[in-house]
């Protein structure tokens, strides 16, 4: 980076003169520092994202910045869920360079939307009915949603009545356990 030269004079109590040339070269060998964002974790909402660009400095100089790969890595099926590593390098003016490397991973915390059927009324006049299956939707796995019967609760009003509420728990579960339940 750079040479300096410095000359030194010795004089003696006779006046007797001597010199000497010193050089003082700089270098740089120390590569810059580079901190990379922390890791981030992104909802399967389908809103937009994007890698954080890293900070770097050197000491000595400027420093170029470049992405030198980014590999992604997906979840076998059914799961549509996904990790990404970007790798950046940064490099002085000197060629000393460092790496750092930022992930994303996109999960699924969210569970599925369930709409259960409007609560039914029926005549008592023996005709058969059953529980409407309610619907389930999932951002991330749209109708690849298991839904299920959690349970039926029957409540019988006392004699002479002859009637009866019925209740029914559905459960919708996504890819990844993500779970909700609804009642009819």
């Amino acid at each position: 980076l750079m040479t300096a030269r410095r000359t030194w004079k010795a004089t003696d109590e006779a006046g007797n003169e001597a010199y000497v040339d010193q050089n003082v070269t700089v270098v740089d060998t120390t590569p810059p520092n580079i901190t990379c964002a922390d890791q981030l974790i992104i909802e399967c909402d389908g809103n937009q994202w994007q890698f954080t660009d890293p900070e770097a400095v050197d000491t000595c100089s400027d420093v170029t910045l470049e992405i030198i790969s980014t590999v992604t890595n997906t979840l076998p099926a059914p799961h549509k869920l996904w990790t990404a590593v970007r790798t950046w390098r940064a490099t002085d003016e000197a060629g000393n360079s460092s790496e750092c490397s930022q992930t994303v991973t996109l999960g699924d915390t969210t569970p599925p939307n369930i709409t259960c059927a409007d609560d039914l009324i029926i005549e008592c006049d023996g005709n058969t009915w059953e529980f409407t299956p309610p619907e389930a939707v999932d951002i991330c796995d749209g109708d690849d949603v298991i839904v299920e019967v959690v349970g039926t609760e029957m409540i019988v009003l006392p004699e002479p009545q002859k009637r009866f509420t019925s209740i029914r728990t559905w459960r919708a579960t996504d890819q990844s356990g993500n779970s909700i339940e609804c009642s009819q």
